[in-house]
């Protein structure tokens, strides 16, 4: 019998990882562990960035998508909506939640009337809001890890890979 090739094993090693990070997507919370990662609209290189994230960042993962995590936008995230449609912050009508000050700008969310809004800020008409609980972007997964020390997970058990050296 043929035993496995040094490559084959990179395969083995690299499936076995993957796994890990899709099982664990339900366990929420992840800490960043990079410098200046970008945090984009969209699960693609090329999406717009909506902010950056810091070595030691905590963020709630929610879904891997290939090489991408979807995150709860952080709360120190500034996001956009027309003030056509608030009255009193409280959303009038369909209204998106944007990246940026302008309709050129990525929308993340379609919010329903009657949501009450916190408004940060205001620049001509369009306010300035904090993170609606259910507004999601993306990181690339490659500068994530599980926060081993949150009580609020448990980090499932790594999946047995037997590797058998070449002769």
């Amino acid at each position: 019998m043929k035993h496995p090739t040094t490559s084959t094993h990179k395969i083995l090693i690299c499936l076995a990882a993957s796994l890990i990070v899709a099982d664990i997507a339900g366990a929420l919370e992840f800490r960043v562990t990079g410098d200046n990662v970008s945090l984009r609209a969209r699960p693609a290189r090329d999406a717009e960035i909506v902010a950056k994230a810091q070595r030691g960042d905590l963020l709630n993962g929610f879904e891997v998508q290939d090489e991408w995590l979807r995150i709860q936008v952080p709360s120190t995230v500034d996001l956009w909506v027309n003030s056509d449609f608030v009255n009193n912050s409280v959303v009038a009508s369909r209204l998106n939640v944007r990246t940026g000050p302008g309709i050129n700008y990525q929308s993340l969310l379609i919010l329903d009337p009657g949501t009450t809004l916190q408004i940060r800020g205001r620049k001509e008409t369009w306010l300035k809001i904090s993170p609606p609980p259910d507004c999601t972007i993306w990181i690339n997964r490659a500068f994530v890890l599980p926060n081993a020390s949150s009580e609020k997970q448990e980090l499932p058990a790594l999946p047995a890979v037997r590797l058998t050296p070449p002769a």
